[in-house]
């Protein structure tokens, strides 16, 4: 885990997480991107831990309180549902981790690719 979030998330890292059904929708242009032949199939598989293929309302409405939303920036939050991710709770770390892998995954690749600096904006 990198130290940018280390600090500000370090006391929530064990927070459980839900997960927006606009969540994916939210990623539509990153999935499109990621399954492009040309994409390298590294940063693929790093993009495909963000994808859910089920995401299950089983959490019961007193029990919300224990998990924290995840949500797109830009989605609306009207009439917006909650559901754990591939049937399973997922920490804050976690999720934070797979961000963290793709983002490195990212850089290494544009590293031993290109000539280009990979220093991204993000």
């Amino acid at each position: 885990m990198q130290d940018q979030h280390h600090k500000y998330f370090e006391d929530w890292y064990s927070q459980k997480l839900l997960f927006s059904t606009e969540y994916f929708s939210g990623l539509d242009r990153l999935m499109k991107i990621s399954e492009s032949p040309f994409m390298p199939k590294s940063i693929y598989r790093k993009v495909d831990k963000l994808r859910y293929h089920v995401l299950v309302m089983d959490v019961k409405d007193e029990d919300l309180d224990n998990y924290a939303t995840v949500q797109v920036s830009g989605q609306s939050l009207i009439e917006a549902k909650f559901g754990r991710f591939n049937h399973q709770d997922m920490t804050i770390f976690e999720f934070l981790n797979i961000i963290d892998d793709l983002k490195t995954e990212i850089k290494s690749w544009i590293s031993k690719h290109s000539n280009y600096s990979p220093d991204l904006n993000i």
